[in-house]
C-alpha cells in the first residue's frame, strides 16, 4: 500500500493525495496488531501515521513519506507484512482511525496555533477531570448545507463515537449526554435518536442546528427530532438561546439551552428584560437609579443601578 502511495503520489494533486492516503486496515489486521503490540504502542504508531497526513499538509511529499517511513520502522516485520494487505479507500479511513482509538479531529490551540488531536476517549477524560456535572459525548457537528451521503456518514460516526465515550466513562457523579445529529434530514435525525436511545444516556443533546439554516427549517427539523427522543430524559438544544428560539423550542419539547448570546450582548452593555433589550450604555440611563429589572432578585439587580452599571461601561 505504501509503495503504491510513493509511486503514485506525484501524479495527483495534494488535496486528492491527502484523501487517498487514508488507509483502512482490515479487521483481522487490527486484531493482529492488538495482540502483537501493546495498546499504547499501536496508538503511538498510528498516531504518527495520522499526523503525517495532517500536520505535514503543506510540506513537500518526500518529507511526508519520510515521516511515514520512520513510523513504519517501529512495526515488527510480521506486522508490516500484515499491513501490506491494506488497501486505499477514503471512506474507510474513519473506521480504522476509530478502531485504533485515533481521532482525525484536530483543534488549533489559541495560544500558538498548534494543532491538538481529540478523540472520544480524550474528550471524555478531560470532562471527567474537570468535574463537569454533565459530560457531552464526542460528536461531529454537520455544517449547513451538507449533502445526504456526507450527513449520513457523519451521523454514523457520531454514533460510534458516542458508544466509545460511554465505554470509557467512569464517574458515577457525572451524567453523560449523547448528541443527536443528522443534519437537515429527518430520516437521519430519527436514525440518530433511535441509535443513541438504545445506549441509554442520562440525557440527550440536539446538535447541528442554528448553523446557518433558515429558522423555519430549524424549527421543522427540531420538531421532527424531539418526537423521536425519550420523554423521560432531558433534551438539550445546543448552541441556541435567543429569546424567540427559547420560546419556540420549549413548545417543541426542549428542556435545556446554551448559547453565547446572553454574555455576548452583556459585554456590549445590553441586558434582556421582559420588555425586550435594555441598552444600558445609552445616555437615557445616566441618572436612572432603578435596577436592571425591578422584578428580579439576582445580586446585580438587588445591589446596583442602571446608572452605576452604565458608569462601569
Amino acid at each position: 500500500a505504501f509503495e503504491f502511495i510513493w509511486a503514485n503520489y506525484a501524479k495527483i494533486d495534494k488535496a486528492t493525495a491527502k484523501s487517498y492516503l487514508y488507509v483502512y486496515v482490515r479487521n483481522k489486521s487490527i486484531d493482529f496488531l492488538r495482540h502483537q503490540n501493546t495498546h499504547e504502542q499501536y496508538v503511538q504508531i498510528y498516531s504518527e501515521l495520522t499526523k503525517s497526513y495532517v500536520e505535514t499538509e503543506y510540506q513537500e511529499q518526500d518529507e511526508r513519506m519520510m515521516h511515514i517511513s520512520k513510523a513504519m520502522e517501529k512495526l515488527t516485520p510480521h506486522t508490516r507484512h500484515i499491513l501490506e494487505e491494506c488497501y486505499i479507500q477514503r471512506k474507510k479511513y474513519q473506521e480504522v482511525a476509530e478502531e485504533l482509538n485515533i481521532s482525525v479531529s484536530a483543534v488549533r490551540k489559541h495560544i500558538d496555533g498548534s494543532k491538538k488531536f481529540l478523540s472520544p476517549e480524550i474528550a471524555t477524560e478531560v470532562q471527567e477531570a474537570l468535574g463537569a456535572d454533565i459530560a457531552m459525548a464526542f460528536d461531529e457537528c454537520i455544517p449547513y448545507p451538507a449533502d445526504f451521503d456526507y450527513a449520513k456518514e457523519s451521523t454514523l460516526r457520531t454514533t460510534r463515537w458516542a458508544k466509545r465515550c460511554l465505554d470509557i466513562h467512569t464517574r458515577e457523579d457525572q451524567s453523560m449526554f449523547g448528541i443527536v445529529q443528522g443534519g437537515m434530514y429527518p430520516e437521519l435525525r430519527k436514525m440518530s435518536a433511535d441509535q443513541l436511545t438504545e445506549m441509554d444516556f442520562a440525557g440527550y443533546g440536539i446538535g447541528g442546528l442554528s448553523v446557518g439554516e433558515p429558522k423555519p427549517l430549524m424549527y421543522d427539523i427540531l420538531n421532527q427530532t424531539t418526537e423521536h427522543m425519550p420523554k423521560n430524559k432531558a433534551r438539550y438544544l445546543m448552541g441556541v438561546g435567543t429569546p424567540d428560539c427559547i420560546v419556540e423550542a420549549v413548545n417543541l419539547g426542549v428542556d435545556m439551552f446554551d448559547c453565547v448570546f446572553p454574555t455576548r450582548v452583556a459585554r456590549n452593555g445590553t441586558a434582556m428584560i421582559p420588555e425586550g433589550r435594555l441598552v444600558v450604555r445609552n445616555a437615557a440611563y445616566a441618572e436612572d437609579f432603578r435596577p436592571i429589572d425591578e422584578r428580579c432578585g439576582c445580586y446585580t439587580c438587588r445591589n446596583f443601578s442602571r446608572a452605576y452599571i452604565r458608569h462601569l461601561f
